[in-house]
């Protein structure tokens, strides 16, 4: 088979592609998980049908780009950094389509980010589109996204607003940006002492990676038994700070907060 592969970003969503910040490509054996780098790793978004397309660069051959092959037992994984202009907080596309459909407008995608993929495969040759939330927080301001400050929407490339205490016991799924390989990663979620308005918040839940390679890094953040038996007791919603900090290989370190609502 083949794939030819595009993008539909949200409106305020936008590919952000630098020399820092490149798109990624690799071929992932589904049995094992392993990655191989793909070549012809495109650095510039081409047009597409319906949004940004990502096909294999070709230099010299009969087209500048073609649709990639998708060898048996592989998958194609592409990381492409975007930018957003506005708060997102995951808001499913609101168009009705059906499975081999193409996907919503941008305009009717929500907060979702949207894949546009064209299988090859000489029979049905469907479209692929399924969407992801995205979600962003406001900036604070004045933030310039530097030194120990606390940022917001970069650094934290997805993390639920709102979580079943139930579901965070069994840990919380965190995707946190990561720009330089080598870099240090601390996750903690803190949550007020129950019970108490006043009290200062506590730390439930923390995770450190060291040594994680630029991409997207997925942490899982799981509170501790103690933290668990308490939380397990409560009988109305309740806020939580997650705080994530990137400490890169000499470099500044940059931090991230999001407040998530834990629902009983």
């Amino acid at each position: 088979m083949s794939v030819h592969v595009e993008i539909v970003p949200p409106v305020g969503v936008s590919p952000a592609i630098s020399a820092s910040n490149p798109v990624r490509c690799n071929y992932m054996d589904i049995d094992t998980g392993a990655l191989t780098p793909a070549s012809g790793c495109p650095q510039d978004a081409g047009t597409g049908v319906y949004g940004p397309a990502f096909d294999q660069e070709t230099p010299g051959g009969p087209t500048q780009s073609t649709p990639w092959d998708l060898p048996y037992g592989k998958a194609l994984v592409i990381e492409i950094p975007l930018r957003s202009s506005r708060r997102l907080a995951g808001l499913s596309p609101s168009c009705s389509r059906s499975n081999g459909e193409p996907p919503c407008p941008a305009s009717q995608g929500g907060d979702s980010l949207q894949f546009a993929d064209k299988v090859i495969d000489g029979f049905g040759s469907p479209w692929l589109s399924p969407y992801v939330g995205l979600f962003v927080e406001d900036a604070p301001a004045g933030s310039g996204g530097g030194g120990g400050g606390t940022t917001s929407g970069g650094l934290i490339a997805a993390a639920p607003r709102t979580v079943r205490i139930g579901r965070l016991i069994r840990g919380l799924a965190v995707k946190v940006n990561v720009a330089s390989p080598g870099s240090k990663v601390i996750a903690d979620l803190s949550v007020k002492r129950l019970g108490s308005s006043a009290a200062k918040a506590k730390i439930v839940a923390t995770r450190t990676v060291g040594g994680a390679a630029a991409g997207t890094l997925a942490m899982k953040l799981k509170p501790s038994r103690a933290a668990a038996r308490s939380l397990r007791h409560a009988r109305r919603s309740l806020k939580a700070t997650l705080r994530v900090r990137v400490v890169p290989p000499g470099g500044s370190a940059r931090t991230a907060t999001a407040t998530l609502t834990l629902k009983p």
